[in-house]
């Protein structure tokens, strides 16, 4: 999915930081989580944050428009 929005939004090129930011921030929050929540509480957000995960995808449903400087 990055890489058809991020040729929608005319940057093909930034698609691979897509793809990282999306890595990093699953390694962040699973680091989060698994280090500060108990195991109980673990299983408690595990359906909130199972349906959190489709949250960043509004923003491609609203389809967001890439600002660019005007060129010289």
């Amino acid at each position: 999915m990055p890489v058809p929005y991020a040729a929608q939004v005319g940057a093909p090129d930034e698609a691979g930081l897509l793809f990282a930011a999306v890595a990093a921030g699953m390694f962040a929050g699973n680091l989060i989580v698994g280090r500060l929540v108990r195991p109980a509480g673990r299983e408690r957000l595990a359906s909130p944050l199972a349906l959190a995960l489709g949250l960043p995808l509004l923003g491609f449903a609203l389809h967001p428009h890439r600002h660019t400087p005007p060129s010289c």
